[in-house]
This record gives structure tokens, C-alpha cells and sequence, in this order.
């Protein structure tokens, strides 16, 4: 009797050790698991002060966040506004939406629209097709900074400053705007986005080491109605 229970609590010993040793394992497996093959692929750069190392696809995921979606007030559909210009109306002999200008930054880029903001941001300013593309309020977006520079629109908008000049030229004209706010904002308030009854252009791009808040820019038609 006596050797029976000793090979029972044997046996129990035994499955003791192997399932702690399996949890053992399976937690050394996680801790030292190669990092996954998308992240790897992310190259860290300086930013131009060299005192912040910026994640390029971090920002680029970031940025991406500005995209509208089902997120926004029913005050923007647009078929229930009457000045709303559509994209084929304000359309360049070039294929792209218009072109803006800054000249307080020396920014002139053109204006496209994709259903996917990012890919339009490789073109040069993205525009919100949910928002007008000539009469009412204009929405753009562009990156702030990029793995390689190249499609950063809008680095230099933190130096846009109340009272610049803003010009935005389409297939219909072009009017000159007058700079009337410079704010941060929270990731996702479109409130600056709604509908008015004057012409304006609201921009927005990423803000500097504050990954949940971005800069907001709007401009308004001078001498409008």
C-alpha cells in the first residue's frame, strides 16, 4: 500500500514539474521573440533640432489618425449645404484640386484628393472630401515631417501666424484668405471642419511630441461676403 502512494505522488511530482516547466518556457519564448518584421522595418531619424528621436511610421500612423470618418457631426454632410463645390467642379487641367499658397513659409503645393488621405498626402496637400473644394469651408491636411522629407507639406505651418495671407487657386479662380486662428486641438475634434457660410480653409497637420493633439489653422476670404 505504502509503495503505491509513494508512486502516486511520484507521478503527481512529475506533471508538477513538466507544467511548470512549460509555463517557464513559454515565457522565456515571449520575453526573447524577435521583434516583428513591420516594426523592424521602422528606421528612427533625428528630428532638425537632433534632440528627439522621431519613429517615421509612428508619425506616419499618427498623421493618418486626420482622416475623416463616420466620427463626424452630421453638420458636414455635404448634400445638405448649398455652398459645397465638388471635386470634378474645381478639378485643374493637371488632375489635382487646386493649388495652395503661403507665402509667409514659402509653401506652394498642389491640392489632391484620394478616398485614402495618406496616399493623397504623397502627392503633395491632401484635401477632406467631405468638405467643400472651393465655396464654404475647405478642409486640407499634409504630414509635418517624414522619413525622408519629402511630402511634408505642412512642416512649417507652426510658423503660420494670425494675419498671413493664404492663397488657394482652383479650376473655378482664386481668392486670397486672411489667417484668423492658430490653435491646437484634440485628434479628433472636426468642429473646425463644420459647414459656414463664408470661404475659409482649415489645415491641420501633427503637433511636435504630442501625438493626441493637432495644430489647426484657419484662414478667411478676404473682402467675402
Amino acid at each position: 500500500m505504502k509503495s503505491r502512494i509513494k508512486k502516486h505522488k511520484l507521478l503527481i511530482g512529475l506533471a508538477s514539474i513538466l507544467l511548470i516547466g512549460s509555463v517557464v518556457l513559454l515565457a522565456i519564448q515571449h520575453i526573447y521573440a524577435p521583434p516583428d518584421s513591420t516594426e523592424s522595418e521602422s528606421s528612427p531619424i533625428l528630428d532638425s533640432d537632433s534632440e528627439h528621436v522621431i519613429d517615421c511610421e509612428a508619425v506616419e500612423q499618427a498623421i493618418s489618425t486626420v482622416q475623416i470618418t463616420d466620427e463626424l457631426p452630421e453638420l458636414l454632410i455635404r448634400q445638405e449645404r448649398s455652398s459645397y463645390t465638388t471635386v470634378e467642379e474645381a478639378m485643374m487641367a493637371d488632375g489635382s484640386i487646386g493649388v495652395l499658397s503661403i507665402p509667409s513659409i514659402d509653401l506652394l503645393e498642389p491640392v489632391f484628393e484620394s478616398e485614402d488621405t495618406m496616399e493623397a498626402m504623397k502627392k503633395g496637400i491632401a484635401h477632406f472630401p467631405e468638405t467643400s473644394a472651393w465655396d464654404g469651408n475647405v478642409g486640407f491636411s499634409s504630414h509635418n515631417r517624414t522619413s525622408t522629407g519629402q511630402g511634408a507639406c505642412f512642416k512649417d505651418l507652426h510658423q503660420v501666424q494670425v494675419g498671413d495671407t493664404v492663397v488657394y487657386r482652383t479650376g473655378l479662380g482664386e481668392r486670397e484668405y486672411r489667417v484668423e486662428s492658430v490653435v491646437e486641438i484634440g485628434e479628433k475634434d472636426w468642429s473646425y471642419f463644420s459647414y459656414t457660410e463664408d470661404n475659409r480653409i482649415t489645415m491641420i497637420t501633427c503637433v511636435k511630441d504630442k501625438p493626441n493633439n493637432r495644430l489647426c489653422v484657419q484662414a478667411v476670404e478676404i473682402g467675402g461676403d
